[in-house]
């Protein structure tokens, strides 16, 4: 009875592989974001998720020269902080390697499309949820007019109003979310090669039992 009961379930695992999703995962060499004053101003950078040739997100500096925005571009959206009315600014959420990217998210976090503060120094003090962290930004952008999720891996240098982007990855299947952090789906052979181990074990403890 285990048995069957444990080849139902191997079954129904290995019937999912074939739809699996791919994870597009980018590793460019580090790029400068915007950053501190300089002379002539750094130029904005654009993220290209899909390498279709349109960027869907830009950092860019921040209403001049202390500080660093996220700005969705056409229809994307990124995961935020909002401030209370009638501020309609926000702050861009670091996202750890635990969270998932999807429609859904737990408030007061949201998805907006609007220009968002990474980070932003004056005289008195810098501010930002990003200050002096390695951290995921969430977002969600269309290809095609479907809906995908993704993120980007920043890293924010405090006192400077800016960091680097480090890596993106998005998920190649519209409306399936994430992992922040994610580079890889287990290969198929990895979930054969533990299916084929629980039965082994589940033979041996049916003989001596």
């Amino acid at each position: 009875m285990f048995i069957r009961y444990l080849l139902t379930i191997c079954s129904l695992a290995l019937a999912t592989l074939s739809c699996e999703a791919v994870i597009i995962y980018t590793n460019p060499e580090d790029i400068q974001v915007v950053g501190v004053i300089t002379l002539p101003p750094l130029e904005p950078v654009g993220v290209d998720l899909n390498f279709d040739g349109v960027d869907d997100f830009e950092f860019t500096r921040m209403g001049g020269q202390f500080g660093v925005d996220l700005v969705p571009l056409n229809d994307n959206r990124t995961i935020v902080f909002p401030k209370l009315p009638p501020d309609i600014g926000s702050f861009l959420v670091p996202l750890d390697d635990s969270f998932l990217i999807t429609s859904e998210i737990s408030s007061p976090l949201a998805w907006i499309n609007m220009s968002t503060s990474v980070s932003s120094c004056v005289n008195i003090g810098c501010i930002g949820l990003f200050l002096g962290q390695t951290a995921y930004i969430g977002t969600e952008f269309q290809i095609e007019g479907q809906t995908h999720y993704g993120w980007i891996q920043f890293e924010d240098r405090i006192g400077s109003s800016g960091g680097y982007l480090l890596d993106y990855a998005y998920e190649s299947e519209p409306g399936v979310g994430i992992l922040a952090g994610a580079i890889a789906i287990p290969e198929p052979s990895t979930y054969v090669s533990l299916i084929l181990g629980l039965l082994a074990l589940a033979c041996y403890r049916q003989k001596y039992s």
